[in-house]
């Protein structure tokens, strides 16, 4: 966007949404997968942070150097506000 912006094009962006989509008859919100690859000694603050966001843990494995491999489900809405540093 940013780059867009520079070459002189002129946009306007708006916050993010969710779009909810209604299969029979109930209405249903979009889940995304979120995989973390930290050191041991922040895998549980990134857990913690997450699980607070109503993520579901669903596969949490040692890499072997010291790390840990984390599969998070949680809901489309509970994602767009995470940091990513």
């Amino acid at each position: 966007i940013e780059t867009m912006r520079r070459e002189g094009y002129e946009l306007q962006v708006g916050q993010p949404q969710v779009i909810f989509r209604e299969i029979d008859g109930v209405k249903c919100e979009p889940i995304e997968e979120l995989t973390i690859n930290v050191p041991e000694e922040y895998s549980s603050k990134i857990i913690d942070m997450v699980t607070r966001r109503k993520g579901e843990m669903v596969k949490m494995e040692n890499t072997g150097e010291r790390s840990i491999l984390s599969s998070i489900c949680l809901h489309a809405v509970s994602s767009v506000c995470v940091p990513m540093y």
